[in-house]
């Protein structure tokens, strides 16, 4: 039994280390084919250490690079996304950065979808 116990204790600390990552812009921005490996473990401690609210687009983008989409005045970072076998998306998490006519960040929001 404490064997047991010892083992479930070392597996939630080793998971628990294995899911977060302090934010690292080259990190952020690698890429393998479509997906960024880093991203959703180091999406907490963006938003939790680093306050983009307030700060203007351009020196937000320095940052975390180039959208992966734009719309209006909404910028996209894809964190996750997860496609079925006919390849469409059936899970995506973003982080939505909004600004304003200033370009001045108003919110920032991770958005999930499910498909």
């Amino acid at each position: 039994m404490k064997l047991l116990l010892h083992c479930v204790f070392v597996g939630l600390l080793l998971l628990g280390f294995g899911c977060k990552q302090k934010f690292d812009k080259e990190k952020w921005s690698q890429k393998k084919e479509w997906d960024y490996p880093h991203r959703n473990k180091m999406v907490k401690d963006l938003l939790k250490n680093h306050e983009l609210k307030g700060k203007p687009f351009s020196e937000v983008r320095a940052m975390l690079g180039e959208p992966d989409d734009m719309d209006g005045k909404q910028a996209y970072y894809d964190i996750v996304m997860k496609y079925g076998s006919d390849m469409e998306p059936k899970y995506s998490k973003e982080l939505a950065v909004t600004f304003n006519a200033d370009s001045v960040v108003t919110a920032v929001d991770v958005q999930e979808h499910k498909n």
